[in-house]
């Protein structure tokens, strides 16, 4: 076996993760499979297998600790924190400064007043860049990142640098998913003045150096302040911000194994008290009238308003849970499910790692050829396997790779080696689709053809689909069905590229063409990359195209998708994709409130 990396122990600055890619099989310990009978929604089945959750780089579950936590504050202490006099406020106010002091402590803070709590890790580095920014940079000064961050780690700094005519600038990347250090040393210049990176990636895993990145900023640019988006990290690792020498460490509860909705901001006192308020309101003045208000010291001054209370208290009560983890048998724990996920995943032909970082923790990239990643997310669903898909709120990374999305799997301490198994069977099973049937390429024509009328009216059209759709005896034979169709629609996608915009708001590619005769009949002509997706657009094909304009302004296209199921297979970007057609149709047909608004 592999050396084991303690998580609450050991140099904290060196830069190594706990998850090494050695090439041999690591044997998984048995000491901590207790942990995993702590999770209750771990033990459940999904379509009629026992659930593997590979999504905890986007959520973590939760222990039977942190939901009775939130239970018991709701049903015996439910009360606003601070001010008050009475026993339930006391004991309030208690359970959520007391979950301040056990996060200073979890990250080594050197007081519980550099702990503000936030919403998550986006309000935190929001805040920083809102408040603390507007003290620091201005004009031709530069905002450095690199091109592994998440959108909540470039957005701000692009408003930041919108406001002020500062420039954000990206450090690149290797092929492997890693920083080039000489170029990150090389835009370190008299100009930045933040640096802000992850310390792990949560597209790829990649475990930043952060402390040789933390040394380059202050030999070269010294006048930055550094911070680090931690979202990823916490949950795996000792985290020591006073060792690691930044100005501002952001994390979230609910990738802590704690409630949605919590957020911390960890900044020096001396940094914190110079900034500014982000939001104003309750229990963030000192005094108040209307010639002037003077605000609170921190942490209290960034915390405007009610703040979560019982996910304060969840956050607390996930601490606790992490104290009483043996952290060396859970660090060899999950190297072990790294190394069995990414071998496993290199015997699945048709399989590609995407990223092969120095120092990778707990998430693995890949694609499978010839499907498209939701594709592969929503077919392993069918074997209860729970992955993600899509770009991770990464699009630059992925531009940098050259992907429009992977599908992740990403694991944490109550991984089992019976969910791995699930994952690579349920992958393996998702080969099969990779030799698509789809209709030969329509010939060059000055027209794209539209779909053909499938029945004499829309009322016809949709009893057919209704027909179908109630013969299947379930969820997944209606999925497989959209899957079948989607084989079998028409190839149009490049030659809709060539006329059309993609169709906001949907993760994969959209491309819609509508028109109408002047018979007075609307034709559709559509396409997409993601075989789900095409599916759902034939749906929309054989009960809109060659019917009249007349009949379709009458007809609830919304009200007949959720009659026959199909609202049970739209994410949130799907749901998004489909009403930016439906707006397409109604906008041709011209019944803006007749559609099944």
């Amino acid at each position: 076996m592999d050396e084991q990396v303690s998580i609450r122990g050991g140099n904290t600055t060196n830069g190594k993760g706990i998850e090494g890619e050695s090439g041999g099989r690591v044997t998984v310990p048995d000491s901590i499979s207790p942990l995993r009978q702590l999770f209750p929604i771990l033990n459940q089945t999904v379509r009629g297998v026992p659930l593997a959750y590979f999504d905890n780089a986007a959520t973590t579950q939760k222990p039977v600790g942190v939901i009775e936590a939130v239970k018991r504050y709701y049903e015996r202490d439910n009360s606003n924190v601070h001010r008050a006099a009475h026993d339930l406020a006391g004991r309030a106010t208690l359970g959520f400064e007391s979950a301040r002091t056990k996060v200073a402590q979890f990250i080594n803070a050197r007081s519980d007043r550099e702990i503000v709590f936030t919403r998550g890790t986006t309000e935190s580095l929001n805040l920083i860049a809102y408040s603390y920014g507007a003290l620091a940079v201005g004009a031709g000064d530069d905002i450095l990142l690199t091109e592994l961050e998440h959108h909540s780690n470039i957005v701000p700094w692009q408003l930041l640098a919108q406001r002020t005519g500062a420039k954000v600038v990206a450090a690149p990347l290797s092929d492997k998913g890693d920083i080039i250090i000489d170029q990150f040393r090389e835009r370190l210049t008299a100009r930045t003045k933040i640096v802000s990176f992850t310390h792990v990636s949560n597209a790829l895993g990649t475990m930043n150096p952060v402390a040789e990145l933390v040394s380059l900023v202050r030999r070269y640019a010294p006048q930055a302040i550094i911070v680090i988006d931690g979202a990823q990290w916490v949950a795996h690792g000792p985290t020591d911000v006073q060792a690691l020498d930044v100005d501002f460490y952001c994390f979230s509860a609910h990738k802590l194994f704690g409630p949605t909705g919590v957020g911390v901001l960890w900044g020096k006192y001396e940094l914190l008290e110079r900034m500014p308020p982000f939001l104003g309101g309750g229990d963030m003045i000192d005094r108040v009238s209307f010639r002037e208000t003077t605000f609170a010291k921190p942490p209290s001054r960034f915390e405007a308003g009610t703040p979560h209370i019982a996910g304060v208290i969840g956050l607390g009560a996930a601490l606790d849970f992490l104290g009483l983890a043996p952290w060396p048998e859970v660090a060899a724990h999950e190297k072990a499910i790294g190394e069995q996920v990414l071998e496993g995943l290199r015997g699945v032909d048709g399989v590609r790692l995407i990223g092969a970082p120095a120092q990778r923790i707990s998430v693995a990239s890949f694609r499978v050829d010839g499907v498209a990643p939701i594709d592969v997310a929503v077919m392993v669903n069918n074997n209860g396997v729970a992955l993600r898909a899509g770009h991770h709120c990464c699009m630059p990374l992925m531009e940098r790779l050259g992907v429009s999305g992977t599908v992740r799997a990403s694991w944490c301490l109550y991984t089992s080696q019976s969910d791995v198994e699930s994952l690579i069977a349920a992958v393996r099973s998702t080969t099969q689709r990779r030799s698509i049937k789809r209709l030969a390429k329509v010939e060059e024509r000055a027209v794209i053809p539209g779909a053909e009328r499938s029945a004499p009216s829309v009322a016809a059209a949709a009893a057919a689909l209704i027909g179908e759709f109630d013969g299947c005896p379930d969820a997944a034979m209606k999925q497989e069905l959209l899957f079948e169709w989607g084989q079998s629609h028409r190839n149009l996608l490049e030659r809709l590229k060539e006329c059309t915009t993609p169709v906001p708001g949907c993760m994969s590619e959209v491309r819609v063409l509508l028109r109408r005769t002047p018979d007075g009949e609307l034709t559709m002509a559509s396409d997409a990359n993601a075989g789900i997706v095409r599916g759902l657009l034939t749906v929309i094909e054989r009960l809109v195209s060659g019917q009249q304009i007349a009949e379709l302004r009458e007809f609830n296209i919304r009200a007949f998708l959720v009659r026959i199921g199909i609202d049970q297979f739209l994410s949130m970007q799907r749901r998004n994709g489909l009403e930016g057609v439906l707006q397409m149709i109604e906008a041709e047909v011209g019944a803006f409130e007749g559609v099944g608004r």
